[in-house]
């Protein structure tokens, strides 16, 4: 025989679901994006998207050029010299930011560089790997299955693109001394490196000359100074 349930308790269950209904609707709703964030939002370096530049003192900047393939494209610059450079770190390790001027690159667990000075010939950058400090003492190199020792060669890095390039370097904080110098080793996946390449050359072609600095104003030739006249009123 089927029990009836109380008028009370169908009140109480009615009044339970309203309830849960109005809480409900108070709590905030969760939207999902209808458009995907813009690219310049999203591939960023060290909180700078592309586009940005940072101004590190008087005459001195960097600036975000372009990220793909896991490269980041930098324009450096001081009163000296535009220095325009790709920076690839090694695989497991996070994009490091060029020093301004210069473009010095230095970071934890080291990587690979494509660099080259605005005004000069961009069509044979530099190559290199580079470590935890800003300045290479000297290491050995595998790409490709090729050993070198040294500087890496030039005629040959349209080949690489794609390959695992490994490295023992060794870098120190010093230009012209050996203190406090340290080895390390990596592996850095190449893959892109005809796009740095390219954007490096872009970056050289279009980059603004140096920050200039005001020249001091020459002094008078001894010729041309007058002494003054003691005789005048």
């Amino acid at each position: 025989m089927r029990t009836m349930q109380s008028p009370r308790r169908i009140m109480t269950s009615v009044t339970i679901v309203a309830l849960i209904a109005v809480l409900a609707a108070c709590l905030p709703q969760t939207r999902r994006p209808t458009t995907s964030p813009p690219a310049d939002q999203v591939a960023g370096v060290a909180g700078l998207a592309v586009g940005d530049t940072q101004s590190t003192g008087i005459g001195r900047y960097r600036k975000l050029l372009a990220t793909d393939h896991g490269w980041a494209v930098w324009e450096t610059a001081d009163t000296d010299a535009v220095v325009c450079v790709a920076v690839k770190p090694s695989i497991g390790w996070r994009q490091p930011m060029p020093s301004e001027g210069g473009g010095l690159v230095a970071g934890a667990g080291g990587g690979f560089l494509v660099r080259t000075t605005a005004g000069t010939d961009a069509s044979e950058p530099e190559f290199a790997f580079y470590g935890r400090q800003k300045y290479p003492k000297g290491g050995v190199s595998e790409i490709g299955g090729q050993i070198y020792n040294g500087p890496l060669p030039t005629d040959e890095t349209e080949n690489w693109d794609g390959r695992q390039g490994r490295f023992e370097i060794t870098t120190g904080p010093y230009l012209d001394q050996y203190a406090k110098a340290k080895r390390e080793t990596g592996e850095v996946d190449l893959s892109g490196l005809n796009w740095a390449v390219e954007a490096v050359e872009r970056c050289a072609a279009d980059a603004p000359p140096p920050p200039q600095v005001v020249p001091q104003p020459e002094d008078e030739d001894e010729g041309d100074r007058q002494e003054p006249d003691h005789d005048r009123l």
